[in-house]
């Protein structure tokens, strides 16, 4: 290999998470899986919520060059920088050491730079730390005067007033200054062990936890395609976090029926667990007594809901979840069955008519059936 790849922030939060992975993103980008639907929505969430970020810091400058033209990012970064008029930079770029970043956000302030990483989650998470860490070594380390850093997120309890979007309440930002700070030579330690890593031979490591943690990997199934699964994983017992189960993994202990019974299990894993082993269903609990209290006609309801990160309808908050279609399948003593259904036809606030039609396809008498608690949410948010 003539020459060492440069890192990007999206490399190094890959090498962080696994070498492989950082080693598959620089010399084998093929072996990926296809980005699925959902992924891509979070995707092009998060881009929607950083356009509107912009707008909270207005009269800054965009560097409009893509990933594939650093060195013309770079160079308009710099005229940007120079320019007194600009009191903000929208993708800033910038290069040291070997690794290459752009910034969501860079605000002008009086005595140097704020650094904004924009995410479109309602809370800051420690998994943002490392984002906001290496833009910091990065900017530093190419003499840029950053005296903040910090990650910007939506508001939960914004509410939306339905007609003008109030960017000072719908983002919050979080200064994570004195916590990244402390950060920055590990950054470049981990900077320089990622150079070094892919300057040789491709890493071995095995798949684990890793996998999934603190993201799905694209290289997953690459990895895993010459393995043979059990019929019954761990994942399998209900609520059984992934350090127990790293745990027996590690151990030798991958299906359900292996599991020792020295091992402490709630009593519904135990019941699954048992389950499993014995090769019998089992009814768990009172279901008996619970369907005693169904009176007839029974109505089996489910919603299909969306929550746009940016709220679109009065009294929504981002992420608010907006039923547009629901299902009701009308159970009565005899087993006769009916059908009732609403698919909100357009782009408009699907609220209203949904529950109006609600409202008539389950009449004022008999029990609602639903798979969840979650429909219980969605009418209590449609009340409100």
């Amino acid at each position: 290999m003539a020459m060492t790849p440069r890192l990007s922030k999206s490399k190094f939060l890959s090498g962080r998470q696994c070498p492989l992975k950082l080693w598959y993103d620089c010399y084998a980008r093929e072996l990926a899986s296809p980005t699925d639907a959902a992924t891509q929505a979070i995707f092009d969430t998060g881009h929607e919520v950083g356009r509107i970020a912009q707008q909270r810091y207005p009269g800054g400058a965009l560097v409009d060059w893509d990933h594939f033209h650093s060195d013309e990012a770079i160079a308009q970064t710099k005229d940007v920088l120079s320019d007194p008029e600009s009191s903000a930079i929208y993708e800033a770029a910038f290069e040291h050491g070997g690794v290459r970043v752009r910034v969501d956000i860079l605000r002008r302030e009086d005595d140097g730079w704020t650094l904004i990483e924009v995410k479109s989650s309602t809370r800051v998470k420690e998994v943002h730390w490392p984002d906001v860490a290496v833009q910091l070594w990065v900017l530093r380390g190419a003499g840029i005067n950053v005296i903040r850093a910090g990650v910007l997120t939506l508001n939960r309890d914004y509410v939306y007033d339905g007609e003008h979007l109030d960017l000072d309440q719908l983002f919050v930002f979080h200064d994570l200054t004195e916590v990244v700070d402390t950060t920055l030579e590990e950054v470049g330690g981990q900077v320089e062990g990622f150079h070094a890593m892919l300057a040789g031979e491709q890493p071995e490591i095995a798949p684990g936890p890793h996998c999934s943690s603190p993201y799905n990997c694209g290289y997953y199934e690459h990895c895993t395609r010459a393995m043979s699964f059990p019929d019954y994983p761990l994942t399998d017992l209900p609520g059984f976090y992934a350090k127990r189960r790293a745990e027996l993994e590690a151990a030798g202990i991958s299906d359900v029926r292996e599991v020792p019974e020295d091992v402490r299990l709630s009593e519904l894993q135990t019941v699954a667990r048992q389950c499993v082993t014995r090769g019998e269903d089992r009814i768990h609990g009172d279901l008996a007594g619970a369907l005693a209290d169904i009176n007839y006609p029974v109505y089996h309801l489910d919603f299909e809901t969306v929550g746009p990160a940016i709220p679109r309808y009065a009294g929504t908050r981002p992420y608010g979840t907006v039923p547009f279609q629901f299902s009701v399948h009308t159970e009565t003593a005899d087993g006769t069955l009916g059908h009732a259904e609403y698919l909100h036809p357009d782009d408009t606030d699907p609220r209203e008519p949904l529950a109006l039609a609600l409202v008539d396809a389950l009449g004022e008498s008999g029990s609602i059936c639903v798979y969840t608690s979650y429909e219980r949410g969605v009418i209590r948010e449609l009340a409100q």
